[in-house]
């Protein structure tokens, strides 16, 4: 059976216009785009409606994951004297008392107290009672006042 190079000519065309329309439909669509937002309520719903008719889907996260509901949290009870705050020095010996205050840690402070005791240059008001009476340099207990 043969055909006419009429019917064969149409045949390739209607073949090659079909795959130049897929090819153009594929070209023309584009691929979705995502956007995570967490979840607080009705403002996230409302975002979500805006971009409802373009190519751009929403979806949510939270921060409440069950990980995180159940984890224990634990809080390291700080030293009393590892913060600042006001503490109070005794002399061990005549029993007179010296308060401070400090922005840094008690304990750094009563080094210092210590240091000025040891060199003997006199800046701390206690190492200088200290120093002058020939008193000791007692422990560091209780000397942060809450």
């Amino acid at each position: 059976m043969r055909y006419s190079k009429f019917y064969i000519t149409m045949g390739l065309k209607l073949q090659l216009s079909k795959v130049y329309i897929e090819r153009r439909n594929k070209k023309k669509k584009k691929k979705t785009q995502w956007a995570m937002f967490t979840y607080v309520g009705k403002e996230t719903r409302a975002i979500k409606k805006a971009f409802k008719n373009t190519n751009m889907k929403i979806t949510y996260s939270t921060n409440n994951t069950i990980d995180k509901l159940l984890m224990t949290r634990r809080h390291h009870k700080k030293c009393k004297y590892e913060e600042c705050g006001t503490y109070q020095l005794k002399c061990p010996i005549c029993d007179r008392k010296y308060i401070g205050q400090t922005g840094r840690s008690i304990k750094i402070r009563f080094h210092e107290h210590f240091r000025d005791f040891e060199h003997g240059n006199g800046k701390s008001s206690f190492a200088q009672h200290l120093i002058e009476n020939g008193h000791s340099f007692g422990p560091m207990q209780d000397s942060a006042i809450d």
